[in-house]
Order: C-alpha cells, then structure tokens, then sequence
C-alpha cells in the first residue's frame, strides 16, 4: 500500500494592507505500518519551568507524522525535547489551536503554562 497519510494545509493572512496566501496543496505519505501513538493526556503545569511531560509514544520510529491539538480552553501547551532536565520548546499552541508535521525525533514532550491542559495528539511511523 502507499499513500496512506493525506496533510492538507492553507494559511491567508489578511490585516489592513496587508494579505498573503499560501495553498502548497496535499502531501501523500506512506504509512510503513499501522504502529502508531497517541489519544489525549493530561499534561500536569509541574510548576518547574525547566521540566516537560513525557508523551505516551513507543510505537513510532524517528520522522512519524503528528498531529497536536491544545483541548484546553484557557492555557497554552508547548512541545518539544528534553535534554537531561532541561525543556527545549519548538511549537507553541494556545487555546484550540493545532499544528501537523513531521518529527525529528522519536520522544516529544509537552509542557503546560500555567495549570493542567488536555492535549490531544497522534504520531504515525512513515
């Protein structure tokens, strides 16, 4: 089988004078196997800034195709890595927003702002 994945993006900007598009159209990525991670966790505002949540992933391998979404109605919700204790943020979702991509890494982390979110998330093995 190929082709299995199908992302689909657009973003327009539109403030007083100024307006953009882009509309690069779908990308079809295989999916090597039906392994895959994901659901919703609660991620815990630990209190220490240095510190992120590990995401519940073991069936992925580096480079999986994912998929974030921030539940919360209030509080923002970072990803990233860690490296020993030490928190490395590389996407930022504010309440309801999401993001899709493809990672660089096999073990994402998640960090909440200022109390406990609900983030939803899925990351499939090309």
């Amino acid at each position: 089988m190929a082709d299995e994945i199908t992302m689909t993006g657009s973003l327009t900007v539109s403030a007083t004078n100024f307006r953009e598009q882009y509309n690069p159209g779908t990308i079809s990525i295989d999916l090597a196997s039906n392994k895959g991670d994901g659901g919703v966790q609660e991620i815990s505002h630990s209190g220490t800034a240095a510190q992120g949540e590990a995401l519940g992933v073991t069936d992925v391998a580096v480079g999986g195709v994912c998929f974030f979404r921030n539940l919360d109605e209030t509080n923002f919700v970072e990803i990233g890595f860690q490296v020993s204790s030490t928190f490395y943020p590389f996407l930022k979702l504010l309440p309801g927003e999401y993001s899709m991509g493809r990672l660089g890494n096999a073990a994402p982390f998640a960090r909440a702002n200022t109390a406990n979110v609900d983030l939803q998330y899925r990351i499939l093995s090309p």
